[in-house]
């Protein structure tokens, strides 16, 4: 299935998609849709090279709380070729922690207790089609938003493909470049991301064409005895 998701709420980009990836991954690792949000979020923080100290931190806890209130909106085609979207929100319930979770100190990680309940269709999604993602690629591209977005992306289609799929500009910029009024002002730039997220996604086996690209099975980016880090 051919899956787009367009988030209706503006946050900062780069650390939101991180935040995002960190619920998906340990939903599907613990099997659970209650999401910690302190300090297992505050320690796979810092093993990507983010700084989630003094200020940081706390933009890091809003921004978790903004994106645990956003809608998504997924666009789907079924196996009999049909078109569809479904809208479902991300979680169901925020416990938020006192207020002292944002004073800057050593302890700072264990007394941020919020935690998050994910949505029941949101979850059953995650469940039914995880993503396997290399953490050192997410390392790399943390700061570069469109990046991450094509490589996961990458991540979800090349590994489930049974054949040859061609996909067109015009959709590709539906995708990822709705800000661009035509594809041809859009493919040189999706161009240089997709360069950068088939870098930390060697085994991608992906073609160029006039009308847009090919994605060929693939092998995925995680093996599968590392799989447990997927998201």
């Amino acid at each position: 299935r051919d899956v787009t998701g367009v988030q209706t709420c503006a946050l900062p980009i780069s650390k939101a998609r991180l935040i995002l990836l960190y619920m998906q991954t340990m939903a599907i690792c613990d099997r659970s849709r209650f999401i910690e949000l302190g300090g297992s979020l505050h320690n796979w923080m810092k093993r990507l090279g983010v700084s989630v100290g003094g200020k940081s931190c706390a933009q890091i806890r809003d921004q978790a709380r903004r994106l645990s209130a956003c809608t998504m909106y997924l666009g789907f085609s079924t196996d009999e070729g049909a078109e569809a979207t479904t809208k479902t929100s991300i979680a169901n319930t925020i416990l938020l922690a006192p207020s002292r979770s944002y004073l800057g100190s050593a302890a700072q990680g264990s007394l941020w207790e919020e935690r998050v309940e994910l949505s029941q269709p949101f979850y059953e999604l995650l469940q039914k089609h995880p993503v396997p993602v290399y953490e050192p690629a997410i390392q790399q591209l943390q700061n570069n938003s469109a990046a991450l977005d094509v490589y996961v992306w990458l991540c979800y289609r090349l590994h489930v493909l049974e054949q040859p799929t061609p996909i067109s500009w015009e959709r590709l910029k539906e995708q990822f470049g709705q800000q661009y009024a035509t594809a041809y002002q859009f493919r040189p730039k999706f161009r240089d991301t997709l360069a950068l997220a088939v870098a930390v996604y060697p085994e991608a086996d992906i073609k160029e064409t006039k009308s847009g690209v090919i994605l060929y099975p693939s092998p995925p980016a995680v093996a599968k005895r590392q799989l447990r880090g997927a998201s």
